[in-house]
């Protein structure tokens, strides 16, 4: 029983160290490696991967395999992971939140006025005002019109016959053309008295037209300015009540728009929390499959669960070949235990057996550390941008020839991040400028502002034809205003969102020629906040904050240097809607001339001309109804700067063996 107890125990140290060796191995190299030599080891790594300048890897996937070592040692183990979860889900009931600001689905608060609605009660507000004001009740200040009365030009008796042919006088034709009275010795006398006569009655109609000009010139001088003072003091009291209505329904606004937003995170968290908790209960119930061997190469497969755990029967060996049956029973996804069956049996004693072996040393041909070395280098990635800063400064004091203080500037960020390699081609450009001008009555005023992201992704067909996609971003990063008016936005961020998705062919002749055609392409047009701006001028309808069309597009680019410095770039782009495909149509045309002056100073001259059918202006005329006519027009922009600029280039290269 002494024998057949220590040989069990012997076969169960053998199976334990089976199993357990590698793990255990690892375990013990962790335990016994200090900390600060594990982060070192890291972070003399990633200094070798990351230094693409410099050190290149001689195998990219033993330098992919690298990096996921390094994510091993770093983060944190899935048990952990779970823990950590299942522990803020007990202390906590949100994972996820939104400010009131980026609810795009403000229309659907119960309560929430909309814009139009805004619009039309502040209408109403100052129609009341005008009905309710009476202007003749409003008292004009006597200075005003004293001041009106004096400034006006009056006519002297001296001017009066500048009055003649106007509604004012009125000679018959024996006065029209008389001028004087003629010197008595020249006629008899009573032709004398005859002339004189007339020249006293021409004289006093003349005057009296003249008093009657000038009273008239008075009183309108003077009901102008009482007219004006009596409108800005209405107007004034309008614009009073029109802010504190809107003051009012921004707060309330708010004040729903919250109510709405703690609903609607709630509901999200709540199918947050649903999905984690599906999550964790797969992770928890899934099984892990662990292969047990013994020295004769049978093995048995055991299924780690924290549910539904299943025995499983082995019979483990020593060198002997004695056997004893053990049955394996795992207790949850990270252990399991271990039972000798009641019936054991034992084979025979075998003697052990000694064998000499003679290991012999194997000479290594010297040629076999000869390999191919043919590689080659590549650049797949292309990064660079082009940053451009230009003012214009303009100072006037006590100028005669007249004319305006003013300062301006305008910033200019262009960048791409461009793949190629082989048949794939994949571009990405971000086009950002901003322009402000300060003249000097009427505070900072914005010119320019525009932030369009594009990517470009394409499969080499044949020869110099593309299968391509492209996504269009284009929208602008800050409010526009009617100047003076600085309370009422007319457009900003995301308000509108252009957004264009392009499946198609791409012709590219050249690095400087591109021709892109996509029959299939979806244009949409988005308004984050309609209470704020007016979707409407967008092409918008009202009660909606977005829409859609499909169309074909094309994109003509061309760039050339014209000389040395001087370079011409052309970007055409047209849409035509396929529902209105002879009526509905989108041209953006874009020019820009430029000359490099030196490395850091160039000149630029941008013409931009825009046609949407979606954005429509005020022609100023009616309809029978009544109604303001609106149209669609050319739009156009010129810019000529002259600046600082700074452009960076990098190319990321490779190794790679080269193909036969």
């Amino acid at each position: 029983m002494k024998s057949l107890f220590t040989r069990t125990l012997f076969s169960i140290l053998i199976l334990f160290f089976i199993l357990q060796s590698d793990y255990a191995e690892g375990q013990s190299r962790r335990s016994h490696v200090p900390e600060d030599s594990i982060q070192q080891s890291i972070k003399n790594i990633n200094y070798y991967l990351r230094r693409y300048k410099e050190w290149y890897p001689q195998d990219y996937e033993v330098a992919k395999q690298m990096r996921a070592l390094i994510h091993y040692v770093q983060d944190e183990k899935v048990d952990s992971v779970i823990k950590n979860l299942e522990s803020y889900r007990s202390e906590n009931e949100r994972y996820f939140f939104r400010t009131i600001e980026n609810a795009s689905d403000s229309l659907k608060a119960p309560g929430y006025v909309r814009y139009e609605d805004v619009k039309e009660e502040m209408s109403k507000i100052d129609r009341r005002v005008r009905n309710e004001i009476n202007p003749r009740e409003i008292e004009v200040p006597h200075e005003l019109i004293n001041r009106a009365q004096t400034n006006v030009r009056l006519l002297s008796s001296s001017e009066a016959e500048e009055l003649i042919g106007t509604r004012y006088v009125y000679l018959p034709d024996s006065l029209k053309y008389y001028k004087s009275s003629p010197i008595s010795g020249n006629v008899d006398d009573e032709e004398f008295r005859r002339l004189q006569k007339m020249d006293s009655l021409r004289r006093s109609i003349l005057e009296n037209a003249r008093l009657e000009y000038n009273s008239a010139r008075v009183k309108h001088a003077s009901d102008s300015v009482t007219t004006a003072y009596r409108e800005k003091v209405i107007s004034e009291y309008s614009q009073k009540e029109q802010q504190e209505y809107l003051q009012k329904i921004k707060n309330q606004n708010r004040t729903k728009l919250e109510a709405y937003n703690r609903k609607v995170v709630k509901q999200v968290n709540d199918s947050i929390d649903s999905c984690l908790k599906i999550l964790l209960d797969y992770v928890g119930n899934e099984q892990i499959v662990l292969w047990l061997h013994n020295t004769t190469e049978d093995s048995v497969k055991v299924l780690l669960s924290n549910n539904r755990p299943m025995s499983n029967r082995i019979f483990i060996k020593n060198i002997q070949q004695d056997s004893v049956g053990v049955r394996v029973y795992p207790t949850d996804r990270n252990s399991m235990r271990f039972f000798i069956d009641d019936a054991v049996t034992l084979s025979r004693f075998r003697r052990r057996e000694r064998r000499d072996v003679n290991i012999k040393r194997i000479d290594v041909d010297d040629d076999l550390d000869q390999y191919d070395s043919k590689y080659e280098i590549v650049t797949p990635w292309t990064f660079g941008t082009q940053v451009d800063l230009a003012f214009t400064q303009t100072y006037l004091e006590n100028w005669v020839k007249g004319g305006e203080t003013s300062l301006s500037a305008l910033f200019t960020f262009k960048g791409y991040a461009n793949y190629k390699l082989d048949k794939i081609e994949w571009t990405n450009t971000l086009d950002i400028r901003s322009g402000w001008l300060s003249p000097s009555d009427d505070g900072l005023q914005k010119s320019e502002d525009r932030f369009e992201l594009i990517s470009n992704f394409g499969i080499q067909a044949i020869n110099k034809w593309y299968y391509t996609a492209e996504v269009d971003f284009e929208t602008q990063l800050f409010n526009s205003y009617d100047y003076p008016d600085r309370d009422n936005p007319k457009s900003g961020f995301m308000a509108p969102l252009k957004t264009l998705f392009k499946i198609g062919m791409d012709y590219k002749n050249s690095e400087n020629l591109s021709l892109f055609v996509s029959p299939i392409t979806m244009k949409s047009v988005f308004v984050r906040d309609t209470s704020l701006y007016d979707q409407t001028q967008f092409g918008i309808e009202e009660n909606r904050k977005s829409f859609w069309d499909v169309g074909l597009n094309l994109d003509l680019t061309y760039k050339k240097e014209i000389i040395e410095n001087f370079t011409v770039e052309s970007k055409y782009r047209m849409f035509l809607d396929y529902q209105n495909i002879f009526t509905a149509y989108d041209i953006d045309w874009e020019n820009t001339f430029d000359f490099k002056i030196n490395d850091f100073m160039r000149a630029q001259v941008i013409l931009h001309l825009l046609y949407d059918d979606n954005v429509t202006f005020d022609t100023g005329r009616v309809d029978d109804n009544g109604d303001a006519i609106h149209k669609a027009r050319w739009q156009f922009k010129e810019f000529v700067t002259v600046g600082f600029t700074y452009t960076l280039k990098n190319e990321v290269k490779r190794r790679r063996r080269k193909t036969n």
